[in-house]
C-alpha cells in the first residue's frame, strides 16, 4: 500500500495499488479496512472501497478476444488457472 500527497496548496489524495497476482494470498479485507479508516476514510467510502475489492471479477484478453470473466479468490495463487 502507498500513500502520497499532492502539492503544495491543493487537497490531498492516496492512491491504493496492489499486486493482484499476489494480494489473495498475503491481504487480508480486514487489514485494508483498518488502513482505510486510519487514514481517514469515512464509513460510506470504505464500503465503496471494500465493495470495490472483494466483488471485483476479471477478464483476460487472448489474441485481442475476451474470455469468460472470473472472480478472484483468496488463495489464488499464480499460475493456477
Amino acid at each position: 500500500l502507498h500513500s502520497f500527497k499532492s502539492k503544495k496548496g491543493k487537497t490531498g489524495v492516496m492512491a491504493i495499488k496492489t499486486d493482484m497476482s499476489k494480494a489473495y494470498n498475503r491481504l487480508e479485507w480486514s487489514f485494508l479496512l483498518r488502513v482505510l479508516k486510519v487514514n481517514g476514510f469515512n464509513d460510506h467510502a470504505c464500503t465503496l472501497i471494500m465493495n470495490c475489492v472483494t466483488s471485483v471479477s476479471y477478464s483476460i484478453l487472448l489474441n485481442g478476444a475476451p474470455l469468460a470473466p472470473f472472480n478472484p479468490k483468496r488463495g489464488l495463487r499464480q499460475g493456477d488457472l
